[in-house]
């Protein structure tokens, strides 16, 4: 069983150097990990091994940033999104 989540970590803003969030979204983003996940009833899985794909972005903290996220969800959709 396949999946894929969409991603998105901010840049640094104010008088920040960094932001925590950029960090933890560069070392998942493009990486694809198998998980396993045990199923019990009545939510049975497909398969109890996950393949789970990160896809995202590293967002800008302004309205283009917000908007890059709005204009990919429209045209596709993951199985599950995380904004951190």
């Amino acid at each position: 069983m396949e999946a894929t989540v969409w991603l998105t970590g901010f840049q640094a803003f104010g008088e920040h150097e960094d932001n925590v969030s950029e960090g933890i979204a560069e070392r998942l983003l493009g990486n694809t990990f198998e998980v396993s996940i045990p199923s019990k009833p009545p939510y049975l899985l497909e398969s109890e091994i996950v393949s789970i794909q990160f896809e995202g972005e590293i967002l800008s903290v302004d309205e283009k940033g917000s908007n890059l996220t709005a204009n990919q969800l429209e045209s596709n959709l993951p199985d599950a999104v995380i904004h951190l």
